[in-house]
């Protein structure tokens, strides 16, 4: 659906982004991770012809970004950051304004405004507004002329738990309903949680491309197993790193275990064949986070 193809980005001696390739899959769910200075937001206004790379082509369902822009962007949505609004507008008025400019008929502003839950606001001004509900409108003029490809830039970095929650319910309705989304965020905890594959950046350059579990079995990261236990004891960490763990603690009443995927049944079993009585236990996968520092070299904390 969307393939960058050798982009280089030069300013002046400065290299942002250097011979990436990448192809988003139609209906995928893709996020571009990486520090600041990545080249995340080069590549996204690459996409949407706001810059012109020095090398290489970006292509939209067939069309070229450069030599074809109005066919390319009208397969596009695009939030920013912060969307850009008109304060003094009501809801309803600043849809009407964006449907008016893309010739969208005025009855897709209410289909949207129903998919964004902003319908019983739609007659208050903008300025008004929580963040949340600002971010949602911003959306919901992204989507406005039912876009194939949704550009989302940081969708969530500046709203509370509760908006970003909504969000997210939001992101993964669209995607299920077959958007294809190309997802910029500093956020791992919210990539892992709704990403179909994530692309990690550093320095212009694409340092890795796959799914997080994949990334997670690719880097031999541990999982992380939570044992709440009868009776602690130094005797139950002993037997955990004997049985395969790579680490071992007891916080209180919880041993907290990291192990290689294939042994954590192991520790489980040394632990039981030995007397401990085991009440409850879970298991988390490794975290992009960890997948994150480990591919760019940096330690892990904890």
């Amino acid at each position: 659906m969307i393939e960058f193809a050798h982009i280089h980005k030069r300013y002046g001696a400065a290299t942002a982004i250097a011979d990436l390739s990448l192809m988003v899959k139609r209906g995928e769910l893709l996020a571009l991770v990486g520090p600041n200075g990545a080249g995340k937001t080069t590549l996204i206004r690459v996409l949407l012809g706001l810059v012109r790379p020095t090398a290489g082509t970006v292509c939209i369902d067939g069309h070229d970004v450069q030599r074809d822009g109005v066919a390319a962007r009208l397969l596009l949505g695009y939030l920013p950051q912060r969307a850009v609004l008109y304060g003094n507008l009501t809801v309803h008025e600043n849809l009407a304004f964006v449907a008016q400019l893309r010739g969208v008929s005025p009855v897709r502003i209410a289909e949207v405004l129903a998919l964004v839950r902003l319908a019983p606001v739609a007659e208050r001004p903008a300025r008004t507004l929580s963040g949340g509900m600002l971010q949602r409108l911003g959306l919901a003029q992204a989507l406005l002329a039912s876009p194939p490809v949704l550009v989302l830039d940081e969708p969530t970095v500046s709203l509370d738990p509760q908006s970003t929650l909504e969000f997210k319910e939001l992101l993964r309705a669209l995607h299920a309903a077959g958007t294809t989304v190309l997802l910029s965020s500093h956020i791992l905890g919210d990539v892992q949680e709704v990403a179909d594959r994530v692309a990690i950046l550093d320095h212009g350059r694409l340092v890795a491309l796959d799914s997080v579990a994949a990334l997670a079995q690719q880097c031999a990261l541990p999982e992380r197993l939570r044992i709440q236990v009868g009776e602690p004891s130094d005797h139950a960490v002993e037997l955990a790193r004997r049985a395969g763990a790579a680490t071992a603690e007891l916080h209180g009443e919880t041993l907290e275990v990291a192990v290689p995927r294939e042994r954590k049944l192991a520790v489980l079993q040394a632990l039981m064949a030995a007397g401990v009585v085991i009440r409850d236990f879970s298991s988390a996968p490794p975290t992009l986070e960890a997948i994150f520092l480990q591919l760019l070299d940096q330690p892990v904390k904890g």
